[in-house]
């Protein structure tokens, strides 16, 4: 008998054999984000399937430079090692996912700019948006198992990811468990998707950066001379309306101006004043993930937050050792201070650049 797909009451899509190819948003809810389901396949520890830590960053990047004992900085302005920022997965699913995302992207990786750039017009986005969708969705589950506030004796039992909206993740889940579906993924279901030339590592510039913001569903994370910036969710409206200042970059850019440019892609995001529709189908040949979205892309007006807002959060890391860093924090947030442009729209040289 072959593999049928039926949709339970909930909303959720299955096969007959029990695997689930969709997620309602209520059991997503419940599951995925407050329960102890694996977050790929939806199974639970109750089953007696074995389950171990899957890192938020892969193993092999932690590896790679090193950054087992190293800290990333919560929204609740606490740090954690990235040796203990797991999620929990099941066997099953990590080890697929680790033979058919993360191998291959590590592969890819170690070739640097050059060899992921060929990928990419060659492949399209497929492969390096899942990746990026499978980071950012394993971050921000995580913020909901951390607590607000580390010492348990204030009583306080709030955790970060209480002050989430937590359907703005569902299509991120969906896109990020598409290696364990095996759905067809339409180009209109993809985000906007940057890959940037990046000086490589030198004196104070580290060969590694990592950022996300969840207002806006975006993520930067750069790889030596490499820098990939995504926004998630926006059905390539960011980069629409962006395209003509990335004709402008000649040189490889600074650690501050990829943060920049990831504002600026993070502040369209959150911006759009229609925002794309997502849509699965399913039929004989499984499950089809697609998009909608307006033609003419615009902002809202007012935005709900100033630019200058979006490009302090960004920075906020570069700018922790400056010595003029309250004058030009109030500068940046009043958003009169560009690392990317001169006043004449050209790339400005690096060497009137701040370094983290």
């Amino acid at each position: 008998m072959s593999n049928l797909i039926i949709q339970k009451a909930d909303g959720s899509v299955e096969t007959t054999s029990g695997q689930t190819l969709l997620f309602s948003p209520e059991r997503f809810e419940r599951d995925i984000v407050q329960g102890d389901s694996c977050f790929i396949c939806g199974i639970s520890r109750s089953s007696g399937q074995s389950f171990n830590d899957e890192h938020i960053l892969p193993r092999w990047l932690l590896r790679k430079f090193d950054l087992f004992q190293s800290t990333i900085t919560l929204p609740n302005n606490t740090k954690l090692t990235y040796g203990k920022y797991t999620l929990p997965c099941c066997t099953s699913c990590n080890s697929i996912m680790g033979q058919t995302l993360e191998n291959p992207i590590r592969e890819l990786c170690e070739g640097g700019l050059e060899r992921v750039g060929q990928f990419f017009e060659k492949n399209g986005p497929t492969l390096l948006f899942c990746w990026l969708s499978l980071i950012f969705l394993k971050t921000h589950l995580k913020d909901s198992t951390l607590y607000q506030t580390r010492d348990r004796r204030s009583g306080d039992l709030r955790r970060i990811g209480d002050a989430y909206d937590h359907t703005d993740l569902h299509h991120i889940h969906v896109i990020a468990r598409s290696f364990h579906t095996q759905s067809t993924l339409r180009k209109e279901a993809f985000g906007s998707l940057l890959i940037l030339p990046a000086k490589q590592a030198s004196g104070s510039i580290q060969p590694f950066d990592f950022a996300d913001l969840y207002i806006s569903k975006s993520i930067l994370l750069r790889i030596n001379d490499f820098c990939l910036i995504a926004a998630l969710d926006d059905s390539c409206g960011a980069l629409s309306l962006f395209m003509n200042d990335l004709k402008r970059i000649r040189a490889p850019l600074e650690p501050a101006q990829l943060r920049e440019i990831f504002a600026h892609i993070s502040f369209i995001s959150a911006n759009l004043k229609e925002r794309p529709l997502f849509h699965s189908t399913f039929d004989k040949d499984g499950h089809t993930v697609t998009g909608s979205h307006p033609s003419d892309v615009q902002l809202n007006d007012p935005p709900t937050a100033p630019f200058g807002e979006f490009l302090f959060a960004a920075l906020s890391n570069v700018m922790q050792t400056h010595p003029d860093r309250e004058q030009i924090s109030a500068l940046i947030r009043e958003g009169k201070y560009s690392f990317l442009f001169d006043a004449d729209g050209n790339q400005i040289d690096d060497s009137v650049i701040l370094r983290p």
